[in-house]
């Protein structure tokens, strides 16, 4: 009886293999590099996001990955619940965790994200559980960061954190790898195929085309695309599906392009990332630009960048990610649905473009009026704080320059950061104004979201006399809206072309004027 049971039990596995390898559901938990980002906040993309446009037709990918979640903050903030909850019997799970883990990476650590002791747990509880729930893990080793010594990826740089080249106690490849093989799972060398890339690429061409300029961490929709390739031709060899990989000729990190509800009379904006892949493997590195060619559909509008020229076509030559503007300003209440074509010298891509034209059911002004540094306004809807300040410190008499001296050009490592939260109704704003001395220049820059990869600029100061520190106060009009729930920052970078002991940056009062809708 104990046979017959075992035999059924295997015929049934089996079965339910069999059937999830026809049309696979394959999940993915990650954190930096492989997660979900907004085109509009930043240039990032992880390789996740992009993995579904390059797998077989019919197979589902769900990418769980959040940014910035290392293997335990997946695990106790409770991502990881969520994902067990959605896997059926013959789902897999990819895992890849590491980039942000190492965040306490040094040679004597013995904490809960170090690869020896909790990180190795907290992948070990991944796999065990993803089985538990009747699912099929799949390890994957981390992207490797760009980091070069003599033209090649350093140590540091394939997560090897130990002292000795020989050593492999701070090396989280080989606890992954190691893992794999005391665990029996299947574990794609990332970190081996991205190091190839990179390489392949250089030192200028992989910075200029696959990561984002601020670091050498995050990839941009390029550098996800050759990552998203890597993974998915790996996966082709595992037997896991029956079909073709998909070979697109442009792979957008937004897709479909949804710009919601947008009130009539208001203007919405998309930022869109398009990469021409035509040609483009993980073996076959192409240099050479492409032209490539953005049609908007009727009801909408193309720009350069925000707050550009709108046009209807736009052409863009290059052999790294194409970034534009997609905007949208309803003329009435109904919805719009169309078709962004994307042409290059062989073939025409068309990603489905949606938006619809609400009417405001109330419209009134709100002002928040920022005093005196330290202090937040936390009125009901809208909260306005001094959130940071970097570079410079902050003193009695005033913000100063660390040093004494002032930057002769706005510094972007130096820069005083407030940040708006909208918590209820939709806004718009329609204008900022700021008192303060006289003596310092400055650039006034915005972001919607919580990082500034992506920023626009809003308007400068230039003073006229660095020895005048009286109050004066500057105006910008703008028109950004806000959705309930968004969160915008907004950036001061101070210069002064005085080369004297500087006086401190008197910054006494921002004013934020807006409209309010329902």
């Amino acid at each position: 009886m104990k046979t017959l049971f075992r035999t059924s039990l295997l015929a049934i596995t089996l079965l339910l293999t069999c059937c999830a390898r026809e049309t696979p559901k394959i999940h993915i938990i990650g954190g930096t590099t492989v997660g979900e980002t907004d085109p509009n906040t930043t240039q990032t993309c992880g390789w996740g996001q992009l993995l579904g446009q390059f797998v077989p037709e019919g197979v589902v990918v769900i990418n769980h990955a959040k940014p910035s979640c290392s293997s335990l903050s997946f695990y106790r903030d409770g991502y990881w619940d969520e994902v067990r909850n959605q896997i059926s019997p013959g789902d897999y799970v990819l895992i890849q965790f590491a980039h942000d883990d190492e965040r306490c990476a040094h040679a004597d650590c013995k904490g809960a994200n170090c690869p020896q002791t909790g990180f190795r747990d907290n992948i070990s509880n991944f796999v065990d559980e993803t089985r538990q729930s009747g699912g099929i893990p799949i390890l994957v080793q981390p992207i490797v960061r760009r980091l070069f010594e003599n033209n090649v990826i350093s140590r540091r740089g394939t997560h090897n954190f130990s002292r000795n080249a020989n050593d492999t106690d701070m090396d989280y490849t080989a606890v992954i790898r190691n893992l794999a093989d005391s665990l029996g799972v299947d574990v794609i060398d990332l970190c081996t195929k991205s190091k190839q890339i990179v390489e392949a690429y250089g030192t200028v061409g992989s910075k200029e085309q696959l990561f984002v300029e601020a670091d050498n961490t995050n990839t941009s929709t390029k550098g996800a695309a050759l990552f998203a390739i890597a993974v998915a031709e790996t996966l082709d060899t595992m037997n896991i599906w029956n079909g073709q990989l998909k070979k697109p000729t442009i792979v957008s990190a937004q897709r479909p392009i949804n710009l919601g509800d947008v009130f009539v009379g208001d203007t919405a904006w998309q930022i869109i990332d398009l990469v021409n892949v035509e040609g483009i493997s993980t073996r076959r590195i192409l240099n050479h630009q492409k032209q490539m060619t953005i049609v908007a559909p009727s009801g909408f509008k193309l720009m350069r960048t925000p707050g550009g020229e709108l046009k209807d076509t736009l052409m863009f030559f290059t052999n790294a990610t194409v970034q534009a503007v997609l905007t949208y300003a309803p003329a009435s209440a109904s919805p719009n649905i169309g078709e962004l074509e994307v042409r290059t010298a062989n073939s025409t891509s068309k990603i489905l473009v949606q938006g619809n034209g609400v009417l405001a059911k109330q419209k009134g002004q709100t002002t928040v009026d920022w005093h005196g540094t330290p202090n937040t306004v936390d009125n009901q809807p809208i909260q306005l704080k001094l959130s940071a300040i970097r570079g410079l410190e902050l003193t009695q008499e005033g913000i100063r320059p660390i040093g004494d001296v002032w930057s002769s050009d706005p510094n972007p490592f130096e820069y005083v950061q407030f940040k708006l939260t909208n918590k209820s109704q939709s806004l718009r704003i329609t204008e900022i104004s700021i008192e303060s001395s006289a003596s310092q220049s400055y650039k006034l820059a915005c972001s919607l979201g919580n990082d500034f990869f992506r920023n626009l600029t809003i308007g400068q100061r230039v003073a006229k006399d660095d020895t005048d520190n009286s109050l004066c106060r500057e105006t910008f009009k703008t028109s950004f809206h806000i959705r309930s729930g968004q969160t915008m920052l907004f950036r001061l970078y101070l210069a002064s072309a005085s080369t004297s002991l500087a006086k401190p940056f008197l910054l006494s009062e921002i004013k934020l004027k807006m409209e309010t809708f329902e």
